[in-house]
Order: C-alpha cells, then structure tokens, then sequence
C-alpha cells in the first residue's frame, strides 16, 4: 500500500491543480448601454448580453471581455473623453461623430426603431411629420433622426425616460401619445411579456439600422478575432436556439423578410382607416 501513496499524492495534486487553473488571457472590458430586455435584464441575472459575451469567452482563448453596463450618457462622456473602449450593439453613425478612428465589427444582427400608440388611439406613422401636435416619449441620451427641428419648432413635446416599460405605463395613462423603442425589446415583449396589451404598432419604422461591436483605436487588432466569432454565431444551430429563446432569432438577416414575419404578428386594419398598414398587438 505504502508504494501507491506517492502515485496516489501526484494524483490528487494534479487534479487540484487543474480545478485552480488560472485565466491568463488579458481582459478587455466590453460596455453595454441598452436598458431594456433582452439585451439587459438585471433582474433575472441574465441577458443576451451577457450571454453573447459568456459564448465569446469560451469559443476562443486569446482575450477575456467582461461585460460593464453604462448608462448611454455615461458612455457618450466617456467616449468624448477619449478612453479606448469595446461597444457592444451599437452602429458606428452613432458614435462617429465623437470618434472619428472608430471600426465596427461585421453586423450582429439587424434592429429599427418602431413607433408604439395605444389601439384605443392608433398612431398611423409614414414619418417624423406625423409626430407634429405630439407628446412624445424618448429615451434618455437617445437620438432619433428627423425630429429636432420639429422641437425646435415647438411642435412636438419629447419627454425621455429610462425604460421602454415607463413609456408603457405613462402611455397607458395617457401621459404620451405614442413612444419608440427598438423591434428586438417588442419581440421580447411578445413572447415574454403577453400582459402589455393595447398596442399599436406602426408598420413604418422611424429608423432601421444594423447591430455591431464598435472598437476604438488602440482596440482594433481585436477586429478579426471577433468578426470570425460573429460568422461562427450565424451559422451556429445552438446561438440561434438562444435568440429563439429571447424572441430576436428573426433579427439575423430580416432583410429576407416582410414586415408582418418580422414582427411575428398579422397585420390588422386601424379602427378608422380601412386601409392602414399597421399592425396590432
């Protein structure tokens, strides 16, 4: 017996070596600024963002990213002070102008900025023009295309919150007439949220736009690395099982998709236009 308790010593030495195994790769802090499902959800201690970043880490072994959620003010500040910085689903027209040495990453997947009214009172938008006489509920540090000349003007009354659910309530109260918020946060609702009822849905986006990393300079060597791990994600059964689950797996390439698959719902007639393309939740 005596003879195997060296062996047996090696054994157990090894084994707890590997289990204390030390992350040597350099880590990156990787910023998300988005507040509402299902790219942030603090509440459940898990998102699509933190699960596209757990994925990263694990498919490759040359750099850690460790998520840090940031206000989009707080981000904006940060960027215009010059910090290198990894932005997770952002588009690159919104950061330029503060960083013109940016790059961004292969697209993710694709969003839109969608105009939500209450059915009682349906909102048929085709543009900004449509939201003159309005009150408006935005979202804090957001910028939407088209519309500040139309407050400059003093005929639409934008009134920003934190969260798509606050325009909810304060549009359910009929605090606000309509409110934007993004297509992949509405598929959440959709599928996990079926007690927000009453909505109206403007087939015509305000905006549309595609989802990337976006990298500052001294970041940018980190581009091919994760440009490979977006191409793996597309073609990735189980990554496309994950956003199955968190409502967005049509966001991928919806360019091959009409507006009615893309919202998952059938386009319904408003109650005092026979011939609205909008459709109802």
């Amino acid at each position: 017996m005596k003879h195997y308790l060296p062996l047996m010593f090696a054994l157990i030495l090894a084994l707890a070596g590997n289990g204390c195994a030390v992350d040597t790769r350099p880590v990156v802090t990787v910023y998300a600024y988005h507040s509402d499902p299902p790219l942030y959800l603090p509440e459940k201690n898990n998102d699509l963002s933190q699960e596209w970043v757990k994925k990263f880490n694990h498919w490759q072994d040359q750099v850690e990213f460790r998520l840090v959620h940031l206000q989009r003010t707080e981000l904006n500040r940060l960027v215009d002070a010059g910090k290198p910085y990894v932005i997770l689903w952002a588009n690159p027209l919104w950061f330029a102008f503060r960083d013109s040495q940016l790059q961004s990453s292969e697209p993710i997947f694709w969003d839109a900025d969608i105009v939500i009214s209450s059915s009682q009172q349906p909102l048929q938008y085709q543009g900004p023009e449509d939201f003159r006489g309005l009150r408006l509920g935005g979202r804090k540090g957001f910028y939407y295309k088209g519309l500040e000349q139309i407050i400059e003007d003093r005929e639409l009354l934008r009134v920003d919150v934190g969260h798509d659910i606050d325009n909810y309530q304060r549009l359910s109260r009929n605090e606000i007439d309509a409110f934007i918020m993004t297509r992949a946060s509405f598929l959440y609702w959709q599928q996990h949220k079926p007690e927000l009822k009453e909505l109206y849905v403007a087939r015509t986006p305000h905006d549309a736009y595609s989802r990337h990393l976006l990298v500052s300079h001294g970041y940018q060597n980190l581009l091919p690395l994760i440009n490979d791990f977006v191409e793996h994600c597309a073609q990735s059964l189980q990554w496309q099982a994950r956003l199955k689950y968190w409502g967005v797996e049509k966001l991928l390439n919806p360019f091959e998709l009409e507006f009615e698959e893309l919202m998952d719902i059938e386009p319904q007639q408003a109650p005092d236009d026979p011939k609205s393309p909008t459709s109802s939740l």
